[in-house]
C-alpha cells in the first residue's frame, strides 16, 4: 500500500441510466474532456488501493479501468442503499467511503480529513453537513453495519439512505461554504450544460 493510501475501500455508486436525462449514463458525461467517473477514479486512486464501482451495467466500464473492482446489487430496487449494501458485502469488515458517480468535483483533501475524523469518533456512519444540508452519498460507512443495513432494507417497503442513517449511530462532519462545490452533482441536462460553461 502506498504510504499516502488510507486503509479504507472507496466505492462509486453508479446507478446507470438517468430517467431525468433521457437514459444517459451520467457518469460517462465529460467535463474538460474527461468523464466524471474517470476523474473520480483518478482522485480515489491517490488515496486508497481499494476501489469498487457498484453498478448493474459493468460492461460500461470494464475497458476503462484497471485495478478497480465491480459489484452488482444483491438486493435490487432499493436505490443507492442497494449499492452501499453490495459494496459493504464485498469489502468485508473494511470501512467504506461512498460517493455518487455524478459528482464532478470531489477533492481528496476532504475525504482524507473525513477519514481521519472517522477513525477518532465512535460512530458507524460519518456524513458531511452544512447547516441543514447533509450528503449521505459522500460519506463513510463502517464495515460493521452490513447486517444492520440488510435488516433495514428487508424490513422497509421504501428504504431511503437518509432514513437508514437515522436508525444507526451517525456522526456529522461540519464543512464550510467554500467546500460545498465538492458535493455538486448532476441531476438534469441543464445541470450538466451549466457546469460545462
Amino acid at each position: 500500500m502506498n504510504s499516502y493510501h488510507k486503509p479504507f475501500t472507496a466505492a462509486i455508486l453508479s446507478g446507470g441510466y438517468s430517467r431525468r436525462m433521457d437514459g444517459i449514463n451520467k457518469s460517462l458525461l465529460k467535463i474538460n474532456k474527461t468523464s466524471i467517473i474517470t476523474r473520480t477514479v483518478n482522485v480515489l486512486k491517490n488515496i486508497t488501493d481499494s476501489i469498487i464501482i457498484a453498478t448493474n451495467t459493468p460492461d460500461d466500464y470494464l475497458q476503462m479501468f484497471t485495478g478497480v473492482d465491480f459489484t452488482e446489487d444483491i438486493i435490487p430496487h432499493k436505490g443507492p442503499l442497494s449499492g452501499i449494501h453490495a459494496v459493504l458485502k464485498q469489502s468485508g469488515k473494511r470501512d467504506v467511503f461512498v460517493c455518487a458517480s455524478d459528482m464532478p468535483y470531489i477533492e481528496p483533501q476532504i475525504i482524507i480529513s473525513m477519514y481521519n475524523f472517522f477513525t477518532k469518533v465512535s460512530c458507524k456512519v460519518l456524513v458531511p453537513a452544512y447547516n441543514q444540508f447533509i450528503e449521505p452519498l459522500f460519506a463513510f460507512y463502517s464495515g460493521e453495519i452490513f447486517k444492520e443495513l440488510e435488516k433495514y432494507m428487508l424490513s422497509q417497503p421504501n428504504p431511503a439512505v437518509h432514513s437508514f442513517i437515522n436508525t444507526v449511530d451517525a456522526c456529522y462532519y461540519r464543512v464550510g461554504k467554500d467546500q460545498l462545490k465538492t458535493f455538486t452533482n448532476i441531476n438534469t441536462l441543464e445541470d450538466y450544460l451549466r457546469l460545462k460553461e
